[in-house]
């Protein structure tokens, strides 16, 4: 690399380094990217406050489009995945429970009209005698 010195320089020592002769492994600036609009984070962290999970994981991918490094968003990502595979495993769960207990409700009332007419032949057949 060669420094040349400026013609009618003053008496201090000025130099300059001509545009072909910078380094070639200068470092290149990316772009920033575009951060994720503030009202976004907003209703995720609302969404975590208020335990709306499933809400909370579509504004995290809404956010993570913006930000795919946005250490918030990804801090939270395992604990979302998890509460979305609990809460399947809940509802699967209380729509188990809720079949049997209407199965075992039905077979309640076939059994309770059944007494009951026992209950109404015995009830005929005391006032007979």
């Amino acid at each position: 690399m060669s420094i040349r010195r400026e013609e009618g320089a003053s008496s201090k020592n000025h130099a300059s380094v001509s545009a072909d002769q910078r380094p070639s492994s200068a470092v290149k600036l990316q772009p920033l990217a575009k951060p994720a609009p503030i009202a976004l984070v907003q209703k995720f962290l609302r969404c975590l406050q208020v335990k709306n999970y499933k809400e909370a994981a579509i504004v995290a991918q809404e956010v993570l489009s913006y930000e795919p490094e946005n250490q918030l968003i990804l801090s939270f990502q395992s604990t979302l995945d998890e509460h979305q595979v609990v809460d399947a495993e809940l509802k699967a769960v209380e729509e188990e429970y809720a079949n049997e207990y209407s199965d075992s409700e039905e077979e309640g009332e076939e059994s309770d009209s059944e007494d009951e007419e026992q209950t109404n032949k015995e009830d005929a057949s005391v006032h007979k005698a």
